[in-house]
């Protein structure tokens, strides 16, 4: 149960500063954020993780 909190947490935490960099009209910060934000939900999900 602690293993997945920890990985929702990381997952939002990437959102949140994806939208954060939309909010400050970054788009290369964005480009990279959404890049490693969903490569991490890949993996994730690849190991079964998440759902």
């Amino acid at each position: 149960m602690i293993k997945s909190e920890i990985i929702w947490f990381h997952l939002l935490l990437g959102l949140g500063i994806i939208f954060y960099e939309l909010a400050m009209n970054n788009m290369f910060e964005v480009t990279i954020w959404t890049m490693l934000t969903g490569g991490e939900w890949f993996v994730f999900k690849r190991l079964g993780l998440i759902s």
